[in-house]
């Protein structure tokens, strides 16, 4: 019994890998050679092997070994998928496509195209090699190297990658991707950097505002109503106005909004915000609300001289408000503290320390206009002289400075990329 089913199953193997292949064209030769029999077919040439057809100019098959030399308009079809080249060589054994030539492929949901490349017509996959280029209904994407499956329409790129969003202004530069566009999901890994290009309207026209955020490793999720993205480990994020570091990032597009955890620390002109969780949000591109929650602590240079005079503020939870973008007010509360400078007309600087449950800011034109100082509150004023003994002996317990802001990222790209 067990012989019997080995011989039938080298039987179904052997008739499953020598699927037969029909030729026809409009010519035909044939010839003994030292490496065995051939055929040579010339014009309007057509395989046929089960679900696979090609066509081409002239085929030149080696019979020994079941493989096939095609070229001049070459084009293989696979229910819906089709592959165009100039040249190629087919192995019929494998059902398997390869091409040092130009080719593009194109199916119902997807394009490729690239300097070369191959395709199995078993198992759907596809390689493509060298100026890669590749575009479905919501992405395009260029690198050096790409593995595309039509089954799954999934795709792993390597080399230089680039994605650019279809419908907006976004730009992705990896090392690595892998992109499955039926789950609206991709992962990218080698620094990845995410760019966001807006026009903005200002009184001398418009200008491009440009965000990049990058990474060791970001993850895409592109739903229509919640396109969002996830960076880990040492993230930065430049904006005009805004740069930040954390270990943990969330992108919300559809929202305009950051959610920064694992050690976040935002720069603001010339403030240093803290905390253990910081949201940005953004309305119109422009600064609306920046909240740190949880050992919120903030730092602001008012002094160019005086570069210890540093105004600082602490509490569980620091929330900044802007107006058209800039400042309009900031609330502390819970356990909030806050230690600032002020200078008289004489030159002279003293300082105030109050504890209170809330602290409320306010600003005109980016100035102090006016602060509320609310509930339980405690209050000391330190003079100059105690002040210019040791300034740092008065700031508030959680206080630290980095001067570690991120550099700015350029979108650098090829001239087979796209055009911004």
């Amino acid at each position: 019994m067990i012989k019997l089913i080995l011989i039938l199953f080298l039987v179904f193997s052997s008739s499953y890998s020598q699927e037969r292949i029909f030729y026809s064209a409009d010519k035909f030769q044939g010839s003994e050679t030292p490496e065995g029999p051939i055929k040579e077919y010339f014009g309007n040439v057509k395989l046929i092997q089960g679900d696979v057809t090609i066509t081409c100019d002239y085929a030149k098959l080696f019979e020994a070994t079941n493989i096939s030399n095609l070229s001049g308009n070459v084009k293989l079809t696979q229910k819906d998928l089709t592959m165009k080249t100039h040249k190629a060589t087919y192995y019929g054994d494998k059902k398997f496509t390869k091409t040092d030539t130009e080719l593009e492929i194109q199916d119902s949901k997807t394009y490729l195209k690239a300097k070369s490349g191959d395709y199995n017509s078993l198992t759907s996959v596809a390689n493509f090699y060298q100026n890669v280029f590749i575009e479905d209904d919501s992405v395009i994407v260029n690198s050096n190297y790409l593995q595309y499956n039509k089954k799954t329409q999934e795709s792993y790129a390597y080399n230089n990658v680039l994605i650019k969003g279809k419908f907006n202004s976004s730009y992705l530069l990896s090392d690595t991707l892998i992109y499955k566009p039926k789950d609206k999901y991709s992962i990218s890994y080698g620094k990845p950097v995410l760019f966001q290009i807006d026009s903005l309207e200002t009184d001398k026209g418009f200008e491009y505002d440009t965000l990049s955020i990058s990474s060791d490793t970001m993850q895409a999720f592109r739903y229509i109503d919640n396109e969002h993205y996830l960076f880990s480990d040492s993230v930065e994020i430049i904006r005009k106005d805004v740069k930040a570091r954390s270990n943990l990032a969330t992108y919300f597009r559809t929202k305009n909004k950051f959610v920064l955890d694992k050690e976040p620390i935002i720069w603001y002109e010339n403030s240093q915000l803290y905390g253990d969780s910081i949201t940005i949000e953004l309305q119109e591109s422009k600064l609306k609300r920046i909240e740190s929650v949880g050992n919120a602590f903030s730092i602001s240079k008012e002094f160019e001289k005086f570069t210890q005079f540093l105004n600082q503020l602490a509490g569980h939870t620091i929330e900044m408000i802007f107006e058209e973008g800039k400042i309009s007010r900031i609330i502390t509360t819970l356990n909030a503290q806050s230690l600032y400078f002020s200078q008289n007309d004489a030159g002279a600087i003293d300082a105030h320390k109050h504890d209170c449950n809330k602290i409320e800011m306010f600003f005109e034109n980016d100035e102090i206009d006016k602060i509320n100082f609310l509930e339980n509150v405690n209050a000391v004023a330190i003079p100059y002289q105690e002040l210019k003994s040791g300034v740092k002996e008065f700031y508030l317990p959680r206080y630290k400075w980095s001067n570690n802001q991120p550099v700015e990222k350029n979108l650098h790209y090829k001239s087979n990329y796209f055009q911004l």
